[in-house]
């Protein structure tokens, strides 16, 4: 049985978790500005916002981390705070954390993986390989979840989505890997 959701719960959820990811790139804003960087711009689109640091890559490797991991931990004390008060907002919090923390360029935790592998030799193909490999992941996942979950097609939809990124930013990853 297909369960039944009215469209102001689902668009009401849908802004909940807007928010939460508007609020994760907020946390990478005020790192970045913590460690005297400069905010070039904050795109906002209809799957969140993305934070444009001046200078990024230049930064030193300790303050990458902490301006990457910054989100997810936004996340993490989100869902602590909302824990026994409001499941959705836990669950979506947790889930944002867990999700950005996979190693798939251009998610934080993409990102973490990079800073770390990109000291060894091997440490950069490995990376390519595994990118593409967790991106098939997701996408079986959001096939399982398609067929389990009918109509749900978030992760197929974000599979798709960060197979894309990947496809269009190949330039920005080899620079990462090889030239930050």
């Amino acid at each position: 049985m297909i369960p039944y959701y009215s469209v102001p719960i689902i668009a009401e959820h849908f802004f909940c978790v807007w928010i939460f990811v508007v609020i994760h790139e907020l946390s990478h804003v005020l790192v970045a500005k913590f460690f005297g960087l400069q905010i070039e711009k904050i795109i906002f689109s209809l799957i969140g916002a993305k934070a444009v640091i001046k200078n990024f890559n230049l930064t030193i490797a300790w303050k990458k981390f902490w301006i990457l991991i910054a989100g997810p931990f936004a996340n993490l004390f989100l869902a602590i705070i909302f824990f026994s008060r409001n499941n959705f907002f836990v669950g979506a919090n947790f889930s944002l954390f867990i999700f950005n923390l996979l190693p798939i360029y251009p998610l934080d935790g993409g990102r973490i993986l990079i800073l770390i592998l990109k000291k060894f030799s091997a440490g950069k193909k490995f990376f390519l390989k595994l990118n593409r490999f967790m991106i098939a992941i997701l996408f079986l996942f959001g096939i399982l979840q398609f067929i389990l979950f009918f109509p749900n097609l978030s992760l197929l939809a974000i599979a798709i989505y960060l197979w894309r990124v990947n496809k269009l930013s190949a330039v920005n990853l080899i620079y990462e890997l090889y030239f930050t």
